[in-house]
C-alpha cells in the first residue's frame, strides 16, 4: 500500500494492466520498487536453468556463508512470477 509510511522511495513503478481474468481496478495494481512485468514470462524455463547454473557462483560480503540457505533460487514447480 503506497499510503503505508514504511513504503519509502524516491520513485515507484506501477503497472496498470491487470490480469485478463479479473476486472481492472487500481487497488489491484502492484507497486514495484525496481521492476514490473505483466505477469507473463515466456522465457521462464530458460531463466530458471540459467539461474540454477549460476547458483554455485553466488557470493556476498553481506551474508557470508548464508547464501546456501537461499537455494534453490528458482524452484522448478513455482509460477513464472515466483521465479522472476
Amino acid at each position: 500500500d503506497l499510503r503505508d509510511e514504511r513504503c519509502v522511495s524516491a520513485i515507484a513503478i506501477v503497472h496498470s494492466r491487470f490480469s485478463t481474468n479479473t476486472f481492472p481496478s487500481w487497488p489491484l495494481a502492484h507497486p514495484f520498487r525496481f521492476v514490473a512485468h505483466n505477469g507473463e514470462i515466456n522465457t521462464v524455463r530458460g531463466n530458471r536453468n540459467r539461474m540454477h547454473a549460476r547458483e554455485a557462483m553466488l557470493a556476498s560480503t553481506k551474508i557470508p556463508g548464508e547464501l546456501d540457505r537461499l537455494s534453490p533460487i528458482c524452484t522448478p514447480e513455482a509460477s513464472d512470477s515466483a521465479s522472476f
